[in-house]
């Protein structure tokens, strides 16, 4: 392990135990935040250690955030701040432990499949999870295209008809729900509670998916470009642009997300 990568998750884990002291009272940039941390985390723990499953890890840990972080957060929270790990090792064991759980859950069902049996149905807030919402604010359906987006990349010095092709890939490439984030944010301050009112599991994949996006403000005080830059849009531009992110490209980072933004509207002609 190198000194830096060990200051790095030492900050993390110091982060991270601020947040979970006050995990029932986080707001929308914080909850953001243990997002990452838990990614972070959980991406650097040991793959051997984990039961075999049919996912992939990122699956099982976006997984894990929403539905044993997020969504008691939301439904639970006095009971989630009593039961949740204390420290970073037993954020790892809980995790392991869920991994497990599943591995099992699936082997099971398995099973009962080869032995012609009935399979049990998903859950239906699962399945609800999975629906493809398309759910748009009125007030953004309202606004509309948002003029002089292609203008400002053309000033910018992009090839904007092959950038308008690869946004358009980056973007089919996204789960419908996180289409819907991303179309919703850019027009307003993303309300997470407003796109599903009625759905804590969704407002939880949500605020995942905001979290993993790397959804940017480029204006907004306190910003971390270099933070930004691991993120999925995060990278996203950082191979648009051609070179790694720093607090120069700002400007290219606010049209980009505007751009980004659009497709996943379907409003670029």
């Amino acid at each position: 392990m190198t000194t830096s990568w060990g200051k790095a998750q030492a900050s993390r884990y110091s982060d991270l135990a601020a947040l979970w002291a006050r995990a029932d009272s986080l707001d929308e940039k914080e909850l953001t935040r243990l997002c990452l941390l838990v990614s972070e985390i959980l991406s650097g723990c040991s793959k051997a250690n984990l039961a075999p499953t049919d996912m992939d890890i990122e699956d099982l840990i976006q997984s894990f955030i929403a539905e044993k972080i997020l969504y008691p957060l939301q439904t639970a929270p006095d009971k989630f701040k009593r039961q949740m790990p204390t420290s970073h090792g037993a954020l790892i064991m809980y995790f392991q432990r869920v991994v497990t759980s599943r591995a099992r859950t699936s082997e099971s069902r398995l099973k009962r499949r080869s032995e012609g049996l009935e399979v049990e149905a998903e859950p239906d807030a699962e399945a609800e999870a999975k629906t493809d919402t398309r759910y748009v604010r009125p007030e953004v359906e309202k606004a509309g295209h948002r003029p002089g987006t292609v203008e400002r990349l053309y000033a910018l010095g992009f090839a904007v008809e092959a950038l308008v092709r690869r946004s358009e890939r980056f973007v089919g490439g996204l789960a419908p729900l996180e289409r819907d984030v991303l179309c919703n944010f850019f027009h307003g301050d993303l309300a997470v509670a407003k796109l599903f009112p009625d759905s804590p599991r969704l407002q939880a994949e949500a605020r995942l998916a905001t979290a993993q996006l790397g959804l940017w403000r480029g204006n907004t005080a306190g910003r971390n470009v270099a933070a930004f830059a691991n993120t999925r849009i995060g990278r996203f531009m950082s191979q648009a642009i051609g070179q790694p992110l720093d607090a120069s490209h700002i400007e290219a980072i606010e049209a980009l997300m505007g751009l980004l933004c659009d497709v996943a509207c379907n409003e670029v002609s």
